[in-house]
């Protein structure tokens, strides 16, 4: 801890408190956190935005700074070291202050370091956006700032950062790619672009940068900022924007066997979010300019080419968000509304470079303790569903070893598989197709004493749908549990062999 005014520093809050009684502790925030605050003008909508998100109470809000006298800069960058390091990319050098208590300032995990940086910057009149001061940890930022700021958060591999704590390279810059080593990711929050915009008064007719990465974001989100990320491995560029949330989460856009897929599902708390990811090699001259052409505004490339790969496009949506916003014929849904199906479910829908879409769709019933429905489908460049391409499965997540062994004993046959399934913890998934459905109900007959054969059944007694049977399938007689020993439970009393489906 640093104390500005009169130039010492501590080992931490408490060493400093017992020196300087006349303080006390009432609330703490991020170095991150709090300089977002700062880079808000007070009383704005922007700062009560992000003092929202910050969570702090009312009175920690309202609170005044303990000392009114003005901070000397002088002193306040003297708590480490400071480098003029020189930027091939921009005419004059950036100075670097490094946090006296960096060590503590930066977190250290498998060879890489994640630390914060507040940068002061400033426009040329090409609306390129140059470093001036840059303060490395949340400790530098102490001193008195001028002009616009912004911060962000970097990680990089220890051998690099310790080129930046020796003054050897400039701290890596958002939007120039020069400046990014192999193997650092930087993420940053769209707001503070448009806190820079504001200060600088940039325009997108001057062609700027920040700008550009404002241009980029069409992002629906509830609660929370937008954020784009960026990180190179070699000369491969890969750039993803949407919600924070996603970004804080590590989480991407990877491609799958047959769709596109989010590593981040219903587990987040936003009800609808867009997501954008593309990869540029910038050993490519076509690559490099389509970085080039992003950054100066001119969106996310929507398709491959030359030097630009994985570009993704997913949107995450709400029941009405699903049927208002594509005309997609999105069964089985629609005439499930009214079996409450529809606060359960959600939507995301995959944009092909090729102008067609996949939809994933989920429903979780419960309190997690269903087999979670899951359909796939895809849709061509008209919106059509792609005969034969729409499938329907149940995710076991259960943990209950017997439970687990009984499904993969029902659907295999197998006792060592059966048995291996009791030995992890991973997700069991249940593929059943329209004739697995129709197999399954022949073996049940027209038992509607059976718990497994009612919910094979229709209101009427007669066989269920494919996709009624899976809908009540996975809103299940009890939970999961009760309906993997249900499965096993047919097999043991219908003449012991396997059940028709598949289970990974």
């Amino acid at each position: 801890m640093f104390d500005p005014s009169s130039g010492k520093s501590y080992s931490d809050m408490q060493t400093y408190l017992k020196e300087q009684s006349q303080y006390q502790e009432v609330g703490a925030l991020s170095g991150n956190t709090a300089a977002k605050v700062f880079a808000t003008e007070p009383g704005s909508a922007e700062r009560a935005q992000v003092l929202a998100q910050a969570k702090l109470s009312p009175g920690l809000q309202q609170m005044m700074l303990a000392d009114s006298t003005p901070i000397d800069a002088a002193v306040a960058s003297s708590s480490g070291p400071v480098h003029n390091v020189s930027v091939p990319y921009q005419q004059g050098p950036v100075t670097v202050e490094i946090s006296s208590s960096l060590s503590k300032d930066v977190k250290r995990e498998d060879g890489y370091v994640t630390f914060n940086v507040e940068a002061e910057v400033a426009a040329t009149v090409t609306g390129e956006v140059e470093l001036k001061l840059a303060r490395v940890g949340a400790s530098a930022s102490v001193g008195v700032t001028g002009g616009a700021t912004m911060s962000y958060e970097v990680k990089m591999k220890e051998e690099d950062f310790a080129k930046l704590e020796r003054g050897e390279i400039p701290p890596p810059h958002p939007l120039r790619e020069e400046s990014i080593p192999d193997g650092a990711t930087i993420e940053v929050e769209t707001g503070q672009f448009a806190g820079v915009t504001s200060t600088l008064e940039l325009s997108s007719g001057k062609n700027s940068k920040v700008d550009g990465a404002l241009g980029t974001t069409s992002t629906e989100t509830a609660g929370t900022g937008t954020s784009i990320e960026v990180s190179r491995t070699g000369d491969l560029l890969t750039v993803t924007e949407g919600p924070t949330e996603f970004i804080n989460q590590d989480a991407a856009l990877t491609l799958g066997n047959d769709w596109v897929s989010a590593s981040f599902g219903s587990s987040t708390s936003l009800k609808e979010y867009s997501l954008r990811s593309a990869q540029f090699d910038l050993s490519n001259d076509s690559g490099k300019a389509a970085y080039e052409s992003f950054s100066k505004g001119n969106g996310m490339p929507e398709k491959d080419g030359p030097g630009v790969s994985n570009t993704l496009r997913q949107d995450k949506l709400s029941w009405e968000g699903a049927f208002s916003k594509f005309s997609l014929t999105v069964e089985p849904f629609p005439s499930f509304e009214s079996e409450g199906v529809k606060d359960a479910t959600e939507f995301v829908v995959t944009h092909n470079s090729d102008g067609t879409k996949t939809l994933t769709a989920s429903a979780s019933f419960g309190d997690g303790d269903h087999p979670e429905l899951n359909y796939t489908a895809k849709y061509d460049q008209d919106g059509k569903l792609v005969p034969g391409s729409d499938s329907m499965s149940l995710v076991f997540d259960t943990t209950d070893d017997s439970a687990r062994e009984c499904l993969v004993r029902a659907f295999t046959g197998d006792a060592a598989l059966a048995a291996a399934a009791r030995e992890n913890d991973n997700p069991l998934t249940l593929k059943l197709s329209a004739s697995d459905i129709q197999a399954i109900q022949s073996r049940t007959g027209n038992d509607s004493s059976s718990k497994l054969g009612s919910l094979l059944q229709g209101y009427d007694g007669s066989p269920a749908s494919h996709s009624l049977a899976m809908l009540n399938l996975a809103r299940g007689i009890g939970g999961e549990v009760d309906v993997a020993k249900e499965f096993w439970n047919l097999v043991t009393t219908s003449g012991g062999s396997p059940l028709s489906g598949t289970v990974v």
